[in-house]
């Protein structure tokens, strides 16, 4: 699979939620059109899937770390894993081995002790 079809494939997952179509939007216009017309050809690895998902994921906790109010707070933190996690379903629909990948991350401090608890309990 080439880097420019997995792209397309995100563009599709981020329509999810707004926060994710919006920030999938303001990652992809990081690079200029002729930028992208180089990338598209690139073959897909699994850095580039990493990359992507670490991109993603920041680009949340940025949202998040600005954002008042505990149920948009809840709401910003809830759109962000669902957003990681769509990504890891398409890329095992797609055949992307994503098993040595960590895509769904924490999004905030709190949400870091969470994950760690939730870990410890399974």
């Amino acid at each position: 699979m080439k880097y420019g079809e997995f792209v397309d494939a995100m563009r599709e997952v981020a329509k999810i939620n707004t926060d994710a179509e919006l920030l999938f939007e303001e990652w992809h216009d990081m690079a200029t059109e002729e930028q992208w017309r180089e990338y598209r050809e690139l073959p897909l690895g699994e850095g580039e899937v990493q990359n992507f998902a670490e991109d993603m994921a920041s680009l949340f906790q940025k949202v998040i770390g600005f954002t008042d109010g505990e149920e948009l707070y809840r709401m910003h933190i809830e759109d962000g894993h669902a957003f990681l996690q769509a990504i890891q379903a398409k890329c095992v629909e797609l055949g992307i081995d994503v098993s040595n990948v960590r895509i769904d991350a924490p999004l905030s401090p709190s949400d870091a002790l969470r994950m760690a608890q939730s870990q410890k309990e399974v």
